[in-house]
């Protein structure tokens, strides 16, 4: 069974708010784009509920932890084989969050149509849409990839740089789930901005940050105004028609 725990917190700054754990079930990092607005948010497919990225965090419980494949092909992890991780997995696993991208909630013909050149994608004409991994923080590294065996695909990772190689790119109606992967317990903030081309220019989003617990209790409200900053002050929530 899915366990949401919606967890009150008080501010000084803030009127008190409800701070949702997600915890485990289909849910995808979300993204919307109509009338030049982009929306990122955290789709729960299970009940169909939609949270704003500062509404909620990603726990990674107990069932979390594993130890890190062996081979080279995952040195991007920032750790050596056979080391502890806490993860998801690109197929549901009970207690973990059944985590990845959707970009469905984005109506076809939205973008232009072009041939991406980026080798984890195969060459061909679609809308793409690009999720860039900006920054971090954390007590460990992140990372994110598909795949299994000797030849995962890493969409990026905090242990070998950040660079412009590190994003998650997929077509407008794309859903698609993978392996995030953390090599500390503690609190991750991931930013993030989504990009596109319209009318032959790229467009992009506003910088977007997604919070994550692994194995750690959800923060004091003093430790919440260092993460959430200004924009807790309007948070909103919404459930699908």
């Amino acid at each position: 069974m899915r366990t949401l725990a919606i967890l009150a917190l008080a501010t000084l700054a803030a009127p008190a708010f409800a701070w949702t754990q997600v915890s485990e079930g289909h849910i995808d990092l979300g993204l919307g784009y109509d009338a030049g607005v982009w929306d990122p948010h955290i789709h729960i497919h299970d009940t169909e509920e939609e949270f704003e990225p500062t509404e909620a965090y990603l726990f990674y419980g107990p069932a979390s932890a594993a130890t890190r494949p062996a081979g080279s092909a995952y040195d991007f992890i920032g750790v050596g084989a056979g080391a502890p991780i806490w993860r998801n997995y690109q197929s549901n696993v009970s207690g973990i969050p059944w985590l990845g991208f959707g970009f469905e909630e984005i109506a076809p013909g939205t973008f232009d149509s072009f041939t991406n050149t980026d080798p984890r994608r195969d060459p061909i004409s679609a809308e793409w849409v690009e999720v860039q991994f900006l920054s971090f923080t954390g007590p460990g590294h992140v990372s994110f990839f598909q795949g299994s065996g000797s030849s995962p695909t890493e969409w990026f990772a905090s242990a070998n740089g950040i660079d412009a190689t590190d994003k998650f790119i997929s077509t407008v109606g794309g859903h698609e789930h993978g392996s995030f992967v953390f090599t500390q317990t503690g609190i991750y903030e991931l930013t993030f901005k989504a990009s596109a081309v319209l009318n032959g220019q790229r467009i992009y989003s506003d910088e977007y940050t997604y919070y994550f617990g692994v194995q750690t209790a959800v923060p004091e409200p003093a430790t919440m105004l260092t993460l959430g900053g200004a924009a807790l002050l309007a948070l909103r929530r919404r459930r699908k028609a």
